[in-house]
């Protein structure tokens, strides 16, 4: 199972395979079905299939937040990630959890320390960097991180996400 990353204020960082990033968009898509609650596209959409700019970044940031507060909230056995599409091999899910939150604890660990670099980053150098999903070990890496973000910008809602390619 490939390895997926994300890539921020000239940094890598491992969000997990393949398998584990797609449940956590998947389980963030049904818990805000489920219980309600408002969309967050800065999730479900940019950083999913596209890319969190400047502008977006506020948005990014509330977004993961309600994210946390909604999964610490849910019981991870109102979830089977087996109807999502997870597998286990490679995983880095701590599936035995009490709470959504704490199953995709590395995946919010990693978010978290996308914000705080990237607010670092732009206070020191005053410039912004995309925050993406792309592969963790080269060559794809280095496709990913190269990739303009206007190719980002211009995808589809219908169109697979290049970290899921």
């Amino acid at each position: 199972m490939k390895n997926v990353a994300l890539l921020y204020a000239m940094s890598i960082s491992l969000l997990g395979t393949k398998s584990d990033v797609a449940c956590f968009f998947g389980v963030l898509r049904h818990s805000i079905v489920m219980k309600s609650s408002h969309d967050m596209p800065f999730l479900t959409d940019k950083l999913y299939r596209r890319s969190i700019e400047r502008e977006d970044f506020l948005g990014f940031i509330s977004d993961v937040n309600k994210a946390k507060s909604l999964l610490q909230n849910t019981p991870a056995s109102d979830v089977d990630l087996n109807l999502i599409g997870f597998n286990p091999k490679g995983t880095y899910l701590r599936i035995n959890e009490h709470n959504l939150f704490d199953v995709f604890s590395k995946i919010f660990g990693v978010l978290f320390d996308a914000i705080e670099a990237n607010e670092l980053f732009l206070k020191e150098f005053g410039e912004f960097v995309s925050i993406r999903i792309g592969g963790a070990e080269a060559p794809q890496y280095l496709i990913d991180q190269m990739r303009p973000v206007s190719a980002y910008a211009a995808m589809k809602d219908d169109e697979v996400p290049y970290w899921l390619r």
